[in-house]
């Protein structure tokens, strides 16, 4: 929905509504994440919840992966709760719920909590796979694995990486004229 991204919730709400009153057209799992999306991203969260559950399909993981980001970026830890066990229940070979249940409370500063959602991953058997950038350089694709610090030039990319953050820094806090 563009609405999402404009900053219109109330329009796309319209528009949603009027697909099935108006036109007769049953909303597809792809319209219901779409409409979820966009009341969770303007922090309207019970009404993302209110619409999933008023559809079949509104349940799917990637749906409550959706509302469940939400309430991290929000700030909803008893809505992050429930539908984190919802996913886990769902999702039993996904780490997907255990870190993200994690994350909500890491933003809340709610560390006992952090530990206990690592221990049930720990638990669980799953196994998190470590965070990964790919960088094409003169054709070649490079990996960066999250502290692997193995790469043949690493001295030189980190010095390169400290200069262009520094530059970054120097030109984002100074003032133009």
């Amino acid at each position: 929905m563009a609405c999402n991204h404009a900053g219109r919730v109330d329009e796309g709400l319209v528009v949603f509504d009027s697909m099935q009153e108006r036109y007769g057209i049953a909303p597809e799992i792809e319209h219901v994440s779409c409409l979820i999306d966009m009341l969770g991203r303007a922090g309207r969260l019970n009404e993302a919840e209110a619409y999933m559950r008023k559809y079949p399909y509104g349940e799917d993981t990637v749906v409550l992966g959706s509302l469940l980001s939400a309430c991290r970026v929000h700030g909803d830890v008893v809505m992050g709760e429930r539908i984190a066990k919802e996913l886990m229940k769902r999702e039993a070979v996904s780490t997907s719920p255990y870190v993200l249940l994690s994350n909500l409370y890491a933003s809340d500063e709610k560390w006992g909590s952090v530990a206990e959602a690592r221990k049930k991953l720990k638990g669980s058997g799953l196994k998190k796979e470590a965070g990964y950038s790919l960088v094409q350089v003169k054709g070649n694709f490079e990996k960066f694995t999250v502290g692997d610090f193995s790469q043949t030039r690493i001295d030189e990319m980190l010095h390169t990486l400290t200069t262009l953050a520094r530059l970054s820094f120097h030109l984002t806090s100074s003032v133009f004229l």
